[in-house]
């Protein structure tokens, strides 16, 4: 555990703070490219409206890099809310502000959507960038989570420190572009930090609700080289999740060290044909007797061997919940296991219950 932070939604007065805008390292040749890569994060991707993806990340990369350099109370994600939120005209006037006014890589983005201002194209972009920060107004719980920064996400290699991300089940698909610049973010310190010296544990990423979060690029982009700076663990509720967000969703499995299956449900999983097969003998036997013999039989035998798979796909899905299926990497075992599962919540484990409920770290303001 170490030191615990928590970003939490559902206290935010007592919660720890985390600015994004801290991620854009301001004043080097990494400024635009930092503020294009949390612009991606704050763009919930729609694959039916790839263009407009794309122009909404471009001017929120302009109005990041104009907001990185105010005064810290208004230097916020919720300032570009409210950026976005101005009447077309006031807007305007903005972005020929960030023109003369602004850093130069600001202003250059800034001149090109001058430039298609009266267009039917602006009106759409704008209006997806509206819907994109709609999570940081002012006086909601995002907002005042990253007003500022109590600590830096560089503590997570640097010492034994947990960060939770806390919002209410019920509200994932209204937090879901908090949990996506937040959990972005977090990757992305991680691997700006390979200069550094390894820990001796690599931090353990655990996305519960992994798609929750959308088509997290950074994740996707850094499947095969993210374990080597942190220890992925992503839950998804089925297949067809992983298949529907990420267009490389086979990379997710060919990259995995471990694949856990359980409470197996729709007949698509049950058919993985990761699993294998196995070699099955069958035997056979039988006995003839002409018309014409009063006494005399003919007895015959025969063996053969056949490809079964391990468990058929009606096996799979009749396997009780207490089960699991656990595939390694071949390096590490080549076979696939058939574990149990501890659920915590049964009787038996009595003594586990509550253990965990409060925390003996008294300085914590969300621990009372």
């Amino acid at each position: 555990m170490g030191r615990v932070r928590a970003l939490d939604t559902l206290k935010p007065r007592c919660s720890d703070e985390f600015n994004p805008l801290d991620m854009v390292r301001t004043g080097t040749w990494h400024e635009r490219d930092d503020a294009e890569a949390l612009a991606k994060l704050m763009v919930m991707p729609d694959g039916h409206e790839s263009h407009w993806d794309s122009k909404a990340e471009g001017m929120l990369a302009c109005l990041i890099l104009y907001t990185v350099r105010l005064e810290p109370p208004r230097r916020t994600l919720s300032q570009i809310r409210n950026f976005s939120t101005l009447p077309p005209e006031s807007f305007k006037q903005l972005l020929q502000t960030i023109g003369t006014d602004g850093p130069v890589t600001a202003a250059e983005l800034a001149a090109s959507f001058l430039a298609m201002e009266s267009s039917e194209e602006f009106k759409s972009v704008l209006s997806k960038v509206e819907k994109a920060t709609r999570v940081w107004s002012a006086g909601g719980p995002a907002a005042h989570v990253t007003s500022e920064s109590s600590f830096s996400l560089a503590e997570l290699v640097e010492r034994t420190t947990t960060l939770y991300l806390v919002v209410d089940e019920e509200k994932l698909s209204v937090y879901a572009g908090f949990l996506r610049v937040m959990v972005g973010c977090a990757i992305n310190a991680l691997t700006r930090a390979k200069g550094r010296k390894r820990p001796k544990h690599k931090v353990l990423l655990l996305l519960d609700e992994a798609a929750a979060l959308g088509s997290l690029e950074p994740l996707e982009r850094g499947v095969g080289y993210l374990r080597a700076y942190c220890t992925p663990m992503l839950i998804f509720q089925d297949m067809h999740q992983l298949k529907t967000l990420y267009r490389r969703w086979g990379s997710f499995l060919a990259n995995s060290t471990c694949k856990v299956f359980f409470n197996i449900a729709d007949l698509e999983a049950a058919r993985f044909e990761m699993l294998g097969q196995t070699t099955s003998v069958s035997r056979s036997e039988g006995t003839s007797q002409a018309n014409t013999d009063l006494l005399r039989q003919q007895l015959s035998s025969g063996q053969s061997e056949a490809g079964r798979w391990l468990l058929d796909p009606s096996e799979v899905l009749r396997l009780p919940g207490k089960r699991s299926i656990v595939l390694y990497r071949s390096d590490i075992l080549r076979f696939a296991i058939l574990a149990k599962k501890i659920n915590y919540r049964d009787w038996q484990h009595v003594g586990w219950w509550g253990k965990y409920d409060r925390w003996p770290v008294p300085d914590l303001p969300w621990s009372s």
